[in-house]
């Protein structure tokens, strides 16, 4: 998947932390925080489990960033889904609405 930038430019590629943190979150959604290995994703990557090293300490901290890189997606995307609100008289269906047509939640406003 080709990712663009608003301007239409391709955005630069992944950083190596990036690339490391992706691939973690994915062996950690699939197999599991203990099933996974820094040796494995090291594999997967093509690097060496030295690498990963030099950008996080330890397995735990990459688990940290983990979390922290997506609870700052997280917030970033009910922001952007709550922005065009701008009207204290917005009520919580119509907030609920909004995030749900904006694909943040999969069910609909109560």
């Amino acid at each position: 998947m080709t990712t663009t930038a608003s301007a239409g430019s391709p955005l630069p590629p992944p950083t190596t932390s990036d690339r490391i943190l992706d691939a973690a979150l994915a062996s950690f959604a699939a197999r599991g925080y203990e099933a996974t290995s820094l040796d494995a994703l090291a594999k997967g990557l093509e690097l060496t489990k030295q690498s990963i090293l030099y950008w996080f300490p330890s397995k735990d901290a990459v688990l940290e960033a983990v979390i922290a890189r997506s609870a700052t997606d997280l917030s970033h995307a009910l922001e952007s889904a709550l922005q065009p609100a701008g009207t204290e008289d917005d009520d919580e269906a119509a907030l609920a609405a909004r995030v749900t047509r904006n694909g943040l939640i999969g069910v609909a406003p109560v």
